[in-house]
């Protein structure tokens, strides 16, 4: 009986010995942040009017503004991928000269790090409409990419900036408009 309580004994002492040494190979490194998100300044937010007419106020066919995002990312074992999923929310606001009711408009989610390569840069499009009476609408838009990372390199070296995508007109708008 002894002899049978030492085998037990023995075997289960080797089971946790293997399983400990299996755990050794595990990595127990908390997951590095996320890479960080950034709106830009003079991209976050559009004034769109009818073509060929002036900057008034009544020749405007909506607004568009960020305002908010939620990112979030999950690492591959070997630390060489990131996800990352970004729901975006955006406000409109329809102007004078808007008729159909609707405002069409992109934006961007580009990566410095990787310019000129395509996965530097990418633009979505959106089509929101406005409900009969409706002159503000909010709107979101999910997006998920997959970026090739440097182990060796922290999380913040690979900062991501989101845009209106505007004309030149539009962005010497906006420069103009918030010059101070």
């Amino acid at each position: 009986m002894k002899a049978s309580l030492s085998k037990r004994l023995l075997i289960v002492v080797a089971v946790a010995l293997f399983a400990a040494g299996c755990n050794s190979f595990l990595d127990r490194r908390p997951p590095p942040p996320c890479p960080p998100i950034f709106i830009l300044k003079d991209a976050g937010s559009l004034t769109r009017y009818k073509p060929g007419t002036s900057r008034d106020i009544t020749d405007a066919l909506f607004q568009a503004k960020i305002i908010d995002f939620q990112g979030v990312c999950d690492y591959n074992k070997e630390r060489t991928k990131v996800e990352i999923k970004v729901e975006l929310a955006f406000e409109l606001s329809r102007g004078p000269a808007n008729r159909d009711r609707k405002a069409a408009f992109q934006y961007f989610v580009a990566i410095p790090r990787f310019h000129p390569a395509p996965q530097g840069r990418n633009t979505f499009s959106i089509v929101a409409e406005f409900a009969e009476r409706e002159q503000r609408v909010r709107t979101n838009d999910d997006i998920q990419m997959v970026i090739p990372i440097d182990p060796k390199l922290r999380p913040d070296a690979y900062p991501i900036y989101l845009g209106f995508q505007l004309t030149r007109q539009e962005l010497e708008d906006i420069r103009r408009v918030t010059k101070f």
